[in-house]
């Protein structure tokens, strides 16, 4: 086992937010709790079996899809993170540590990889999976010395991240798969993924080629969902709730985060900062939850659309069940949202 790192002990807490938006805490965390009864009322979803009737649970708990499914989801989704995430081309959750939601919690991530950046001073960093480019822009308006680059495989994220990048001279946006990273050796000093390696078919590959394009003592930053510890002791329901979603969201390799973690050291990297922020995302996954539930009585029974855009209709089974995925917060709900940064050994 690797050694776990406290992030308040790194300096890795969560300091990126306005002083007038930290959370009150009770003990470590704070988790409102008319947002934790919002998640897992039990009138909203009545277990999975409400669900049946609109969306075939026995097929999608016995489907594994690949990479090739990645492309077709987003392409699908697009509307829907448009209309009912973010206009502004997040498609991320939100973290809101006061336990309300607001949207300038989708500018945290990237606050939390640009404190990374400035503290090792580099000056070449590589998003993967970047999306629409909102993490990127941001992140080369604010440091114009720093050469940013984005890499994604969709090609639909591609163009609409060019069409932000293209006034910036420090950032440049490229299409391709992060398991086969198109860079040489020791490119960047820094790596970031937010909600993306998530999306891989092998994440260990990910994590060997985020090796390969990092100098010696270059970081990793990952901002991610994953299994909680122990994930197969958890209630029958809650696992089948975090396996509908990992189907929805074609989430291939969704890996329990301390075996990820002891994996990614025994491939040379050495962990720096290890903090939970699962708390921080519930309000943007109460907000999806409301909107799933609103968004049912006009598609989820409607068979041309889920025939035409099947990927549309299971974001709304996903948004559902996500609070089922982290109802009781760190510790005790069968996933996780994590902020870790690993360096890479000599």
């Amino acid at each position: 086992m690797c050694p776990r790192v406290d992030a308040d002990e790194t300096g890795g807490g969560t300091d990126f937010f306005p002083k007038a938006h930290r959370a009150r805490r009770a003990g470590t965390v704070y988790i409102a709790g008319d947002l934790r009864r919002s998640l897992t009322e039990a009138d909203s979803t009545r277990g999975l079996a409400r669900l049946g009737p609109h969306f075939d649970l026995p097929g999608l708990l016995s489907e594994r899809r690949g990479l090739d499914a990645v492309v077709p989801y987003f392409t699908q989704s697009a509307p829907l993170y448009f209309f009912a995430h973010s206009m502004r081309g997040a498609m991320h959750m939100a973290l809101n540590p006061d336990g309300r939601f607001h949207r300038r919690g989708y500018e945290a991530q990237a606050l939390i990889v640009e404190r990374h950046v400035r503290t090792l001073g580099a000056r070449r960093v590589l998003e993967i999976g970047c999306g629409r480019g909102f993490n990127l822009l941001g992140l080369a308006r604010r440091n114009p010395h720093v050469a940013f680059v984005g890499l994604d495989l969709t090609p639909w994220h591609v163009r609409s991240a060019r069409l932000v990048a293209h006034r910036r001279r420090n950032l440049e946006i490229d299409e391709g798969d992060f398991h086969h990273l198109p860079y040489a050796d020791g490119a960047f000093d820094l790596v970031f993924s937010v909600e993306a390696i998530c999306h891989a078919a092998d994440v260990y590959q990910v994590v060997e080629e985020v090796r390969r394009v990092l100098r010696p003592g270059g970081r990793f930053v990952t901002i991610e969902p994953w299994r909680s510890a122990g994930f197969d002791t958890f209630e029958e329901e809650a696992r089948n709730a975090v396996r509908l979603v990992e189907t929805a969201f074609v989430l291939p390799d969704l890996q329990e985060f301390d075996r990820w973690l002891d994996r990614t050291t025994a491939l040379g990297f050495e962990p720096i900062v290890s903090e939970d922020v699962t708390a921080a995302a519930l309000p943007n996954l109460d907000k999806l939850h409301r909107q799933a539930l609103r968004w049912r009585r006009i598609s989820w029974g409607r068979p041309t659309l889920r025939r035409l855009a099947p990927h549309l209709t299971e974001n709304a089974l996903a948004a559902v069940l996500l609070g089922e995925c982290f109802r009781n917060g760190p510790s005790t709900a069968p996933g996780c949202y994590r902020h870790t940064v690993v360096e890479r050994r000599s």
